[in-house]
């Protein structure tokens, strides 16, 4: 569950990504450099998130493995 949780944030953080690198703002806009890192926060936040989801499904697996492991 964990490992899907991961994928649902890392496709998340990739489709701000892809949204950052092809904005289409008018360079004259007064706001355009505060809109582009509000995006590339939204894409390191669910970054973030989904490296966490997957080092918790990391150590709950070798926590099941060892404890596999042990009772043998």
């Amino acid at each position: 569950m964990l490992i899907l949780v991961h994928l649902v944030l890392l496709s998340t953080a990739f489709i701000f990504f892809m949204k950052t690198i092809t904005l289409k703002l008018d360079y004259n806009h007064p706001m355009a450099s505060e809109e582009y890192s509000l995006q590339l926060a939204y894409t390191g936040f669910f970054w973030a998130l989904s490296m966490i989801s997957l080092l918790a499904a990391i150590f709950k697996l070798t926590k099941l493995s060892r404890d596999k492991a042990s009772s043998k």
